[in-house]
């Protein structure tokens, strides 16, 4: 069964982005890469976001600098930078 408290505590964008997003093209399987403007005015290239909801990644952090609900506009960029890939010893 699915808890509840969880699913509050993901990083989830608002409902009406996340219909946006369904209308758009995946990047890859389950995934579109974005970027997402804040209602501060930051913007972040290189977002993952999973399943049209969740954020997943935002290149070159190691966590996610910014809470989902302050998202106020998506731009689907399509930009891959190996998000996901396991990287190979040299």
């Amino acid at each position: 069964m699915f808890d509840v408290g969880v699913a509050r505590a993901l990083n989830t964008l608002p409902q009406r982005l996340r219909q946006f997003l369904l209308d758009q093209p995946e990047t890859t399987d389950d995934l579109h890469v974005v970027s997402v403007t804040l209602k501060d005015g930051r913007v972040f290239d290189d977002v993952a976001i999973s399943q049209c909801s969740l954020v997943a990644a935002v290149r070159g952090y190691s966590h996610v600098p910014f809470d989902a609900k302050d998202v106020t506009e998506l731009r689907v960029t399509h930009r891959r930078w190996g998000f996901g890939q396991q990287k190979k010893p040299s």
